[in-house]
């Protein structure tokens, strides 16, 4: 399966694939894996966002595995600008990127979410949206793992990560594979183990 994913513009990236792949195919055998969030950082140009936006969605969609990967940099992700004033939109945009279907109550919830009037109102919303998404990503899991992916997290206001990482721990006693691709800084999901250096 590795040999049919690695292209000339893969070159020396063996090893970080065949991690995503191992990690993967451990969590579909229902296997425990410990550290179920991987790290990439390094200079600009190196190959990270080719690395996640490619190459491992490649494997992914091969295997029939959801995969979303949500950028940090508003040149890329035209949400990006959004995300400090509004973070429930980073959950939106994970939905909408793995294609879920059926998700009416957390349709229901993200509409109530929007029409809240005052901060008390929209705070309550906000839970029962976070509650349906995470119902959600759990169906999912069901089914196998799911992988989301974190691109240009050194453009993440630091409080977006910071709530991403709260509501995002919840997931990690279940099947799901966090990769995080930045210059140095990334989200720290539940402090598990990082794999370093590209």
């Amino acid at each position: 399966m590795m040999s049919n994913l690695i292209a000339p513009n893969y070159v020396n990236r063996e090893n970080q694939i065949g991690e995503v792949e191992k990690r993967l195919n451990a969590i579909r055998l229902g296997q425990t894996v410990f550290a179920s969030i991987l790290e990439w950082y390094g200079i600009p140009g190196i190959g990270k966002t080719t690395l996640v936006q490619e190459a491992i969605a490649i494997l992914c969609q091969k295997n029939g595995i959801p995969f979303v990967c949500i950028d940090f940099a508003p040149r890329e992700n035209k949400n990006a600008r959004e995300y400090p004033a509004n973070p429930v939109l980073i959950l939106e945009d994970i939905v909408k990127g793995i294609g879920a279907q059926g998700l009416t109550d957390l349709e229901k919830a993200l509409e109530k979410y929007r029409r809240a009037t005052d901060e008390d109102l929209r705070k309550e919303r906000e839970k029962k949206v976070i509650d349906e998404f995470l119902l959600h990503i759990r169906k999912l899991l069901k089914d196998g793992p799911v992988v989301l992916a974190f691109d240009t997290t050194d453009k993440a206001d630091p409080d977006v990560a910071a709530w991403v990482e709260k509501r995002l721990s919840a997931l990690f006693a279940s099947r799901v594979s966090v990769s995080s691709f930045g210059r140095g800084v990334s989200l720290n999901v539940g402090g598990a183990l990082r794999y370093e250096g590209v």
